[in-house]
């Protein structure tokens, strides 16, 4: 598959080495392609990437951690013999990995636990903390 926005995904890959990004867009316009393209780059790259669709996630963290924890097994396979269910059992897993990769996780929808009436309470100060 050929990237849709070359020079923007080039930039991105560019500033992806030296800090953390959020990408805002409206609607329909390509995010999650983006994010794709930007996934597959990073891929090739030897790099471990995670992206969680968190619209999918906004009203169940559980349900984010799982799916973190499926994907965190399914790329870093010396991870299946621990338990998985906490967030910081992931990143210590992540932490503990026998290769140096670096790891990049794009959440996308991430607005989807921005002002939601819905959102799992388990989505607290701490979640935020951690991810920073």
């Amino acid at each position: 598959m050929s990237v849709l926005r070359p020079v923007f995904t080039d930039y991105l890959m560019k500033e992806l080495e030296n800090r953390s990004l959020n990408v805002y867009a409206p609607r329909g316009q390509g995010q999650l392609r983006l994010l794709e393209d930007v996934k597959a780059k990073l891929v090739e790259q030897t790099d471990i990437v995670f992206l969680i669709r968190m619209k999918n996630y906004a009203e169940s963290y559980q349900g984010f951690i799982q799916a973190l924890a499926i994907q965190t097994t399914q790329q870093i396979p010396s991870t299946k013999s621990v338990p998985l269910t906490h967030f910081a059992e992931i990143v210590s897993a992540w932490d503990e990995r026998p290769t140096q990769q670096r790891i990049v996780i794009m959440l996308h929808d991430f607005d989807a636990l921005l002002n939601n009436p819905h959102i799992d309470k388990a989505y607290g100060v701490t979640f935020f903390d951690h991810l920073n």
